[in-house]
């Protein structure tokens, strides 16, 4: 065994060393044509392009940026200054030139943050709202922090959480003065040591927050050198070499950005999804009009506006549906494929489905550059997050008035998009079709939301609003169009004629309990996807038997255990995703009713959460009729989630043969026991693992037992000794994360990371997570 794992490490050591031989050939092949071509326009000490991988936050993992290495040590040195005062420190630049991403990289810088006793980051934008301001700085600096609504009990919060502590705050696209006395009011100068840092685009702001006159950093343009490296590193990725043509062409181009790194990443974006044909870059080129020496707003819309004329037919309205939601608002995928599924405007293809038509659109924008994406931990494992650039949604404004596509209104309780169809174009009213409402009224309905599509609802507690008449109307229910629904507000599902919404697609609402019992929600003949909020208000819900075969529906969450049948399963043979919570004490001894074989009937599912003491603890339910065996039960299933189930670890080799489990979630007292040693060849093509809120004390593990797994997360183990050593031999392992774990378990991962690095890893990280970092999916 020892001598395979050596052999093992001997052979990716070799193979990573290629690896970085050949980046380092393909780098200085670059330099020397970059010199060739143009030595005038080449400094001395100019900066290559630097990779950042940010070591505690899954956001924006990795960030690349060229020519910065110089304006980040000259930043960090105006931080680093020998002061006990708290200093305000600014970077100044248009819109494009990398602000963000400077901040960014400054905020996850290892070493200088381990200087702090705790740091948050937050984004202002124009559209000033101190109530989402202030919740995002408290998720950051309380991880406990549940969302608030009152403005003075917020800033006070905020003051409490940093009070005689040294912070660092980073406040990302400031515009206003006012809205920097209104923050700073939050965090008082405690004279030891504590530092914020602003993005701006006004020079007054900037000025304003430095006190001392030196802490205010001008960002430059890229040169010529650097501007090349940054095309050539978007467009030619998988390239050293170019046609002369092709380059003479390329550096035409790269001229005209005249060094703003965001219009030179948007056309790279649209070269680089060309068809590499000669005559189309010629076309390109000669409609990317100069800027001017003054980089005025005017001549850098004109190069990113091509961004958009050159885009698909099919790809234009799913761009300018993301730039209609507010600035900076990060957008979950499962959020983005339900929203273009239920407008219609997705390209039809016989051989797949609308979502995964959407989320190779979605690919194909953040591919071009048009969209930023990021991640988090969720259900599925690590989830995708999307942003749009402020200055490509203020493209995508712009476009949406030309196309009818109209942002209605947008404030703090309420936002619309409204599409105007064909049907429509001579109307004198603009319509609603995508709605998102904290508050209700009992104006809710009127001709404004006649053809509403999608509906997004909040709860508004703050306001004294628990109950919302305006669901239960008959009007509501008059909304035929409406094709996606999701809400924390309850509804009285049982006493409405949910046949009404017939061309309805996701329901995702809480639910009123009824004494009528069974659920009917068959009249809804389109309808995919069923997700009732389970864990946290504990409330399942129980169905009808339905009286045909309905083929659509492909979720469900979270179902009455009483309520899986094998009746019912062979009714809806398509189901892909089921939670399943306990919907009363179980008796864990009778043998009389088994829920847990009934699943046998769903061949197709691939996604299974379990909530509740649901199973025996030795698993003994799956042998009890005889007719399962652990090799060819749930053959397809890839993700797993198991929350209150208090499974015996040493029982757990039922989830571990499961031949196609590829993600792995044990959630709160999922398994107890305190020691975990899996079985040989255990866990075949698991890849994502978290274990969160368990006793575990003992973990044994060889590289056998997890031989593909690639992130481990561990959450709030405080009686974990250590993450066993043998992780170090899972060659395919590339990051293990922590939050709120005993220190034994964070210095046993820091020896992992060191034995990885010996071995030549040098890619592995041990990331310490925060709160931001992982989605609501996680808990529901």
């Amino acid at each position: 065994m020892k001598q395979r794992i050596q052999a093992r490490h001997k052979i990716h050591q070799i193979f990573m060393k290629g690896i970085k031989l050949t980046s380092y050939i393909k780098k200085e092949v670059l330099k020397v044509k970059n010199a060739h071509y143009n030595e005038s326009n080449t400094p001395q000490g100019s900066n290559t392009s630097a990779s950042l991988t940010v070591g505690d936050s899954l956001q924006h993992t990795t960030i690349e940026m060229v020519g910065c290495d110089d304006e980040f040590n000259m930043i960090m040195d105006k931080l680093n200054q020998q002061s006990k005062q708290r200093e305000i420190v600014s970077i100044v630049g248009m819109g494009g030139i990398g602000k963000t991403t400077l901040a960014k990289r400054i905020y996850g810088d290892a070493s200088f943050i381990s200087r702090f006793d705790c740091r948050a980051l937050v984004t202002i934008s124009q559209d000033y709202n101190p109530i989402k301001v202030l919740n995002a700085l408290l998720r950051s600096l309380d991880p406990t922090w549940v969302e608030g609504e009152e403005k003075n009990e917020l800033a006070m919060r905020v003051d409490k959480c940093v009070k005689g502590k040294r912070y660092l705050i980073v406040i990302d696209d400031i515009w206003s003065t006012n809205v920097l006395d209104d923050l700073l009011r939050c965090f008082k100068d405690g004279k030891n040591g504590s530092r914020m840092l602003l993005t701006t685009r006004l020079k007054n702001v900037a000025e304003y927050a430095d006190s001392r006159g030196n802490l205010c950093h001008n960002m430059r343009f890229l040169n010529l050198y650097e501007s090349w490296n940054l095309f050539h590193n978007q467009v030619f990725s998988q390239r050293i070499t170019l046609s002369p043509e092709f380059e003479r062409i390329g550096r035409e181009i790269v001229k005209k950005c005249k060094g703003l790194p965001l219009t030179i990443n948007v056309v790279a974006g649209l070269l680089s999804n060309s068809k590499q044909d000669l005559n189309e870059w010629e076309l390109i080129a000669k409609n990317v009009h100069k800027v001017s020496i003054d980089h005025s707003n005017q001549q850098r819309e004109n190069i990113i506006d091509l961004s958009y004329t050159f885009l698909p037919h099919h790809l234009k309205h799913c761009f300018l549906s993301i730039g209609c939601f507010r600035e900076d608002e990060e957008l979950a995928e499962d959020f983005i494929v339900d929203y273009w599924v239920s407008e219609g405007f997705l390209k039809v293809l016989r051989s797949k489905s609308l979502e995964d038509v959407a989320r190779e659109s979605l690919k194909d924008l953040v591919d071009r550059n048009l969209l930023l994406i990021s991640t988090k931990i969720g259900f599925n494992g690590l989830m995708n997050v999307y942003q749009m650039h402020d200055v490509l949604r203020e493209l995508a404004l712009r476009e949406a008035q030309k196309e009818n596509l109209l942002c209605l209104k947008n404030d703090r309780y309420f936002f619309s998009v409204g599409f105007r169809r064909t049907q429509l174009r001579n109307s004198s009213h603009t319509c609603s079709t995508f709605l998102s409402w904290t508050f209700y009224s009992q104006q809710f309905h009127d001709h404004y939301f006649k053809f509403l599509r999608g509906f997004v609802s909040k709860r508004g507690y703050a306001l004294g609003v628990r109950d919302y008449d305006a669901y239960a109307s008959m009007e509501f229910m008059g909304l035929v169009h409406l094709r996606y629904l999701k809400g924390d507000a309850a509804l009285k599902l049982h006493s409405l004629p949910l046949f009404m919404l017939w061309n309805l697609q996701k329901l995702g609402v809480d639910c009123y309990p009824s004494t009528n019992g069974s659920l009917n929600i068959w009249g809804l003949p389109q309808l995919k996807n069923i997700h009732f909020p389970g864990p946290i208000r504990r409330r399942p819900f129980r169905l009808v038997l339905p009286r045909s075969v309905h083929h659509n529906l492909e979720s469900i969450r979270y179902l009455d255990h009483r309520s899986c049948t094998e009746e019912l399963f062979m009714r809806i043979p398509n189901l892909r995703t089921l939670g399943v919570m306990a919907g009363c004490k179980i008796n864990l001894k009778c043998k009389a009713f088994n829920w847990f074989e009934s699943l046998a009937c769903l061949y197709k599912l691939e996604d299974l959460l379990l909530c509740g003491k649901l199973l025996h603890p030795k698993f003994s339910t799956i042998h009890s009729m005889g007719t399962l065996s652990v090799e060819n039960f749930l053959p397809n299933l890839k993700r797993l989630k198991l929350l209150y189930t208090t499974l015996n670890w040493k029982n757990m080799y039922v989830v571990e043969m499961l031949p196609k489990l590829e993600v792995l979630i044990l959630g709160e007292d999922a398994a107890v026991g305190g020691k975990w040693k899996p079985t040989d060849r255990g866990f075949p093509r698991l890849k994502f693992l978290i274990i969160q809120d368990c006793d575990l004390q003992i973990w044994k593990v060889t590289g056998d037992h997890f031989p593909v797994l690639e992130c481990l997360v561990l959450m709030r183990l405080y009686d974990l000794k250590q993450i066993p050593s043998d992780f170090a031999d899972i060659t395919t392992l590339k990051s293990i994360k922590l939050y709120e774990c005993s220190k034994s378990a964070i210095s046993s991962a820091k020896c992992i990371q060191k034995e990885k690095l010996e071995y030549g890893n040098d890619a592995f990280t041990v990331d310490i997570l925060r709160i931001d970092d992982f989605d609501d999916s996680l808990w529901d």
